[in-house]
């Protein structure tokens, strides 16, 4: 499968101009034969989250913005995500805010081909800035028509246990959008979650973009300030089962 990754910066508290981004990219990576397209972290509402400082994040004031941006389900801007899947025959990952049951949640809307939702997935892991997030209590694994699929969310990639729920889970392919660090360690980090689960792992990030393979190796990546695509191919028949295999889960 072609994976593509979204390197762009979007605009803080505007999810219309950073949908018109999307709308606008997508087709040329739907040109370069890009068949799952990722975006960064809360792409459509810019990650809000770090753009306030503590004292701001206990205001009602904050909360109730927080709430009037976040997506509930079948808004507007979900329905143009899909219809723009349908239209270039070309799933997607969308980091956005989502409203669900009177909770904010930061969100990877995982879309098929024909534009329907396929899963969604809840960041576990908040740090301070995400104080107007609910968390997330699972780590599901999505069957796609490219395989099965597991998510993460920034901060989520720290966790050893994180990536290895998805790969017992099934997963094949970890995609961790995200907005956070994106240093040498990084790098580090996702080669060995990478290695330790025998999977891919894909890194999206505004300013990074970085695929590993099973074997811990760096396969592709784009480093950029202005918006950019980074479209590779990926086989999933890669991935091994010795490191699960192996395992002694009678002592650990």
């Amino acid at each position: 499968m072609r994976l593509g990754l979204l390197r762009a910066t979007p605009d803080p508290w505007d999810p219309e101009s950073n949908m018109e981004l999307l709308e606008r990219m997508a087709p040329e990576m739907a040109a370069k034969g890009v068949e799952l397209l990722v975006t960064c972290e809360c792409f459509l509402d810019g990650y809000c989250a770090d753009r306030t400082n503590v004292k701001e994040k206990f205001s009602g004031e904050l909360r109730r913005r927080f709430e009037s941006m976040a997506q509930p389900d079948g808004c507007e801007a979900v329905r143009r995500a899909g219809e723009l899947c349908m239209r270039l025959r070309m799933g997607m990952v969308l980091g956005l805010s989502t409203l669900e049951n009177g909770l904010i949640y930061n969100t990877a809307l995982l879309l098929g081909p024909d534009g329907k939702e396929i899963g969604r997935y809840h960041k576990t892991h908040l740090y301070e800035q995400d104080l107007n997030y609910e968390p997330g209590n699972g780590f599901p694994v999505f069957q796609t028509p490219w395989g099965p699929v597991g998510l993460l969310i920034c901060a989520d990639r720290r966790w050893p246990e994180a990536g290895r729920a998805l790969r017992v889970g099934g997963a094949e392919l970890i995609l961790i959008p995200t907005y956070g660090m994106r240093h040498e360690a990084n790098t580090c980090w996702m080669r060995t979650r990478a290695y330790e689960n025998e999977c891919y792992v894909a890194f999206c990030h505004p300013a990074s973009a970085l695929i590993c393979n099973p074997a811990g190796e760096v396969e592709a990546q784009l480093l950029s300030n202005v918006p950019g695509i980074l479209a590779h191919d990926v086989n999933l028949q890669k991935c091994g089962h010795e490191m699960l295999d192996l395992r002694r889960t009678d002592i650990y």
